[in-house]
């Protein structure tokens, strides 16, 4: 579920507070992290320590690179579009 949120986060530039009211506003969004339509977001507090491990763990950049990966294959393979 936070690997999806930070996939949302990056694609639309958001911070952990947007993300976080992103998701609670946005069905789609709910329904791709796997939330139903009742359930709240996981706080945003959970993707602030979620990145400040990767931080502390020097993998920052290779998260990035993966979130970046998977952004162009859905863009080569049609998925989505820019």
């Amino acid at each position: 579920m936070v690997l999806k949120m930070e996939l949302i986060a990056y694609l639309y530039n958001l911070s952990e507070c947007q993300v976080e009211e992103y998701i609670n506003e946005n069905l789609p969004a709910k329904y791709f992290i796997g939330l139903a339509v009742d359930q709240a977001a996981p706080d945003h507090s959970t993707l602030t320590g979620f990145r400040e491990q990767l931080i502390q763990l020097g993998r920052q950049r290779v998260f990035e690179e993966l979130l970046e990966e998977i952004v162009q294959n859905a863009l080569n393979t049609g998925v989505v579009d820019r």
